[in-house]
């Protein structure tokens, strides 16, 4: 036998690398790289671009926050870039990806130069894309009509000066934020003295304190206003004009509301990144029907991937606030600590067992795993053909769809082989 495919391997062989690799250098990157750091774990973070910062670094002011997100992201990344347990690698990315939970070989590309290593976990934090929902009537270009993202980056020119008339449309907002931020612009701009209005289709503020920034938002002076399919834009005189009539009342009620803007704020479609496809087929991970990837469950484990050791952080799962994403950085870590301290010994006598000898090698449970815990193993005496399956216990789930699938019962959870279920048969009173 073969020394390096012994089988199974002895628990003392399987160790988990205490290094993790932070994919993505927006803030959901650098938060997650912060909080491994302060665990004891060695980080290489990996940035495609040149920058850190990503989607962040754009941004006026933050939500609940009265830091300046330049600042806030300027001191997050000097103390990334003073700490002796990160490596900063920019214009670099992930190649190819083998091994499992405690010992991933990754391959990559380190600013033009290839590099293999091992890790014990890898957190996945690319961001997402923004698509313009710039209205059909308006031509590109127009200084008037601005994306949420464009007005970020000049809300301190617009707001000050002279009294104006912003109009904020928030159409199919399935993250919040859209929302949110429409309700955090509309805030700071009262406070400016200027005229807001806020068209809508649903003003969702599920999110921990948007109700309460709706209601400040009402008494500041804010209109609010249902519906944005009847939204009309032309031009007075040179000023434009939004028209519309209001879709609750009544067609015989209903009058129309003309109003002379002078910015219209509309919130982008939020895509998933460009490389999210690539990089799921590299990490054989699942994606979910909107092309972001899908955490194993939304309710229970919204960080986790269908694979062990594998997590998601921030928008790269689904759009959210800065605050969830800080708080999605620290389960993830949270449960790369629990996977780095876990008793191998332990979980090897919970996972379901192989009988190499009755094993034909089909790989019916090597397809099925849907947590893809199976490895494959050559060069084994015992085993018909010389190779056999081996579920590795730091990736096994423990959910008996190898058992299940397996089409010669080669496979079994320990105390369940059918000799064991035959004998506590016996023992009370059937025929076996």
């Amino acid at each position: 036998m073969n020394a390096q495919r012994k089988y199974p391997p002895a628990p003392e062989e399987i160790k988990f690398e205490p290094k993790v690799l932070v994919v993505g250098g927006g803030a959901s990157g650098i938060l997650s790289a912060e909080k491994a750091a302060e665990l004891g774990l060695s980080v290489v973070l990996i940035e495609k671009t040149g920058e850190l910062g990503g989607k962040a670094a754009q941004l006026s002011f933050l939500y609940q926050s009265d830091l300046s997100p330049s600042q806030w992201l300027k001191d997050k990344i000097s103390s990334l870039e003073k700490n002796e347990k990160v490596n900063i690698y920019k214009n670099s990315q992930l190649e190819k990806l083998k091994g499992q939970a405690g010992n991933f070989k990754v391959t990559l590309d380190l600013e033009g130069k290839t590099e293999e290593m091992e890790v014990g976990a890898i957190i996945m934090a690319t961001g997402m894309e923004l698509s313009s929902n710039l209205p059909a009537e308006v031509d590109k270009g127009a200084d008037s009509f601005l994306s949420q993202m464009e007005f970020e980056k000049q809300f301190s020119q617009l707001a000050s000066g002279d009294n104006k008339t912003f109009v904020l449309v928030v159409k199919e907002d399935d993250f919040l934020i859209g929302c949110t931020n429409a309700m955090k612009y509309s805030i700071k701009l009262k406070e400016a003295n200027h005229n807001v209005y806020v068209f809508f289709d649903e003003m969702k503020v599920s999110e921990e304190g948007t109700e309460k920034l709706y209601h400040q938002a009402r008494e500041k002076g804010v209109a609010f206003i249902r519906g944005t399919n009847n939204l009309k834009i032309g031009q007075e005189e040179g000023n434009f004009t939004l028209t519309t009539i209001d879709p609750q009342l009544p067609v015989k009620l209903a009058k129309e509301l003309v109003i002379n803007f002078d910015y219209y704020i509309f919130n982008e479609d939020l895509l998933p990144g460009a490389d999210t496809a690539k990089l799921a087929e590299i990490i054989r991970v699942n994606m979910g029907p909107g092309g972001f990837f899908q955490e194993d469950n939304y309710h229970v484990e919204p960080v986790y991937a269908n694979r062990a050791g594998i997590y998601f952080v921030g928008a790269c799962r689904m759009p959210d606030l800065l605050h969830n994403i800080q708080e999605q950085a620290g389960a993830a870590v949270n449960s790369i600590y629990q996977l780095s301290v876990a008793d191998v010994k332990e979980l090897m006598e919970e996972i379901p067992l192989i009988d190499v000898v009755k094993c034909v090698y089909c790989l019916t449970c090597y397809r099925s795993c849907p947590r893809n815990a199976i490895d494959l193993l050559y060069e084994i005496e015992e085993a018909a053909w010389n190779g056999a399956p081996y579920l590795h216990p730091l990736s096994c789930q423990k959910c008996g769809c190898c058992v299940a699938e397996c089409p010669n019962r080669a496979i079994s959870f320990p105390g369940y082989t059918d000799e064991d279920m035959q004998k506590e048969f016996k023992e009370i009173g059937g025929k076996a």
